[in-house]
């Protein structure tokens, strides 16, 4: 299973610099189904601290890959 995270924030669609968190995207199997895998929610530099302190982040929501960019390696 590859780990993956989000290229932009989560909430304004900048470059993202630091880590943490989920949304939920769908990945299609093999048979055509789609399960929900969790890729980490990337933040820029002006959203990063507030949503370390805010405790009604965007955990679980749906991955937007207009807003979010596209889904890299966490590692690599």
């Amino acid at each position: 299973m590859q780990h993956l995270k989000t290229e932009n924030c989560v909430i304004c669609g900048k470059k993202a610099v630091g880590w943490h968190g989920y949304v939920t995207a769908k990945e299609r199997m093999a048979l055509g189904n789609y399960i929900d895998v969790k890729v980490i929610s990337g933040y820029c530099e002006q959203h990063l601290q507030e949503s370390i302190n805010n405790e009604n982040s965007v955990n679980g929501e749906a991955y937007n890959s207009e807003l979010m960019g596209k889904c890299i390696p966490l590692f690599g």
